[in-house]
């Protein structure tokens, strides 16, 4: 007996708009995601824009994920192993790679993972700045974290949600730097939903001197095609 394979395209587009307390004027960033599954797995990858740069680079940030779906007495877990890269300026970049588990009740989600950071300098910028050290900085073992309340059981047609974590798309703040999360949804179609998110990003449990605070909207939509 054959048996049948489930797929379907997913595409997320959303724009942030926000300000942190390191800089004056308000930042403005444009994301797409997209994203295949077929049965358990599902590949996605993402660009973002940071369109406020004065010193706009030609590359964006590039997230790169893989989910593989399983049952586990009777409960669906997600596992997934991702890369993230991010150019902060031609010469530097970081580039960010790792674990994720993620369970979901009716109205709860945790996610909770492990990954590696490092920032790099390209050669060029090293030997023109006479850099003795390394072009290399590493962290080891970062602890990632996410747990959100929903309103709402996932059925619904709408929801709301609150969220507490130090992860996102193209976001890994450290185990002490939180960000707070209010999210809403409305699935206009089953297949077409439009949401809008708040995000404040606290100063740091013990660090309040050193990482910039502040917050940001996103608002956006996701597009399913089976």
């Amino acid at each position: 007996m054959s048996k049948s394979v489930k797929s379907q395209f997913q595409i997320e587009l959303y724009e942030d708009i926000g300000r942190y307390n390191s800089v004056a004027s308000p930042f403005f960033k444009t994301a797409a995601m997209v994203s295949f599954q077929c049965d358990e797995y599902v590949v996605s990858i993402g660009n973002q824009w940071n369109v406020s740069k004065k010193d706009l680079i030609s590359v964006p940030d590039l997230f790169i994920n893989y989910t593989h779906k399983f049952v586990v007495f009777k409960q669906a877990i997600d596992v997934q192993a991702f890369l993230l890269y991010i150019p902060f300026t031609p010469p530097l970049y970081e580039l960010d790679w790792g674990v994720l588990a993620a369970y979901s009740l009716q109205r709860f989600r945790f996610k909770l993972g492990t990954h590696f950071r490092m920032y790099r300098i390209s050669r060029t910028a090293f030997e023109e700045n006479v850099l003795h050290h390394k072009r290399n900085i590493f962290e080891y073992f970062n602890m990632m974290y996410l747990v959100t309340y929903y309103i709402n059981r996932p059925d619904k047609r709408w929801n709301v949600g609150f969220s507490l974590t130090n992860i996102d798309h193209f976001m890994i703040n450290q185990e002490t730097n939180p960000v707070f999360n209010l999210q809403m949804s409305y699935d206009i179609v089953p297949t077409f939903k439009l949401f809008l998110e708040g995000w404040y990003k606290s100063a740091g449990a013990f660090n309040l001197s050193v990482n910039p605070f502040g917050f940001f909207i996103r608002s956006g939509c996701v597009c399913k095609i089976q």
